[in-house]
């Protein structure tokens, strides 16, 4: 019988000869990047939804001062809110 092995061959529940758990599967040491791949990925997330809610939003505000005052009036919007709606910078909300 080989030393570190029960009589199938097979490591006990923790060989104390190597350290290998019976699954035979070693676990690698924790690395202090093993977060980065997601918190990289969620700022770039983060980063394409603002530039599609801005992309958005100045869309929106060139559109609503394009509208007349009949428009405007039609839906509830006085003509001063809505120049000063679409003279606001596609960043503020």
């Amino acid at each position: 019988m080989t030393p570190g092995f029960d009589n199938h061959g097979n490591h006990p529940t923790l060989c104390t000869a190597c350290g290998v758990p019976a699954s035979g599967a070693i676990e690698a040491p924790a690395s202090r990047w093993t977060g980065l791949p997601t918190l990289v990925g969620d700022a770039l997330g983060r980063a394409f939804r603002t530039l599609l809610t801005w992309q958005e939003r100045a869309a929106q505000r060139r559109r609503l001062g394009t509208l007349d005052e009949r428009e405007l009036r039609d839906m509830g919007i006085s003509p001063s809110d809505a120049m000063m709606e679409a003279n606001k910078p596609f960043w503020r909300e």
